[in-house]
């Protein structure tokens, strides 16, 4: 048997051709291993790009400012904003228009003393309205028929109006009980308040 081997390798033909089989077996192994490409394509390695849908701005530069069509137009919308802030009336100062504002109903002491000239005080009287900004207050005094107003005043910022001091005779109000009413107005809106006391004026 080794003889018969020996006599095979021994031949230069067959050691030419046992090579042969020997490298195409590792040149097999390696093309199946992907270790070289003298038969086959490699894999690929730049594919196509395609566009990303919903992706990436196109201004998504860090550390640069690109005027993008969405800042302009937040730029006009800011800029339109403003004049309309501007021009809107709301919130301004007293006696200015001040459309679709809530109209708050009056409250605050109406009068400073409902029994004026009792026990030693003065016949005199401060009365307060608290509103809405901007609305007009008037305070009226009712006995039966007979009515008398403080002359109507707008509210001013902090809405609150004042009549400091007035006497009972410069607006007319004689002895008896008169019912308090304040009333505000602001842009077609009405609201009034009753005080649940009457003022009294002494004889």
């Amino acid at each position: 048997m080794k003889s018969t081997i020996g006599k095979f390798f021994s031949s230069p033909l067959k050691i030419i051709i046992t090579l042969i089989i020997l490298g195409a077996l590792s040149i097999t192994g390696l093309e199946l291993t992907n270790t070289t490409h003298l038969f086959h394509s490699g894999p690929k390695s730049n594919f196509p790009t395609t566009s990303t849908k919903g992706g990436g701005s196109t201004y998504n530069q860090k550390g640069q400012s690109q005027a993008s069509p969405s800042s302009n137009s937040s730029s006009s919308s800011s800029t339109t904003n403003s004049s309309t802030n501007s021009s809107n009336p709301v919130n301004k100062t007293p006696g200015q228009n001040t459309a679709n504002t809530y109209l708050i109903t009056p409250w605050g002491n109406f009068v400073s003393n409902h029994h004026p000239g009792q026990n030693g005080t003065p016949l005199t009287e401060t009365s307060v309205c608290n509103t809405t900004q901007g609305a007009t207050c008037d305070i009226s005094f009712t006995n039966g028929t007979a009515t008398e107003s403080l002359p109507a005043q707008v509210a001013s910022s902090n809405g609150a109006t004042f009549w400091s001091n007035w006497s009972l005779s410069s607006i007319g109000l004689t002895p008896g009980n008169w019912k308090i009413t304040a009333t505000a107005t602001l842009d077609g809106q009405t609201k009034t308040a009753t005080d649940p006391m009457e003022l009294v004026v002494p004889q």
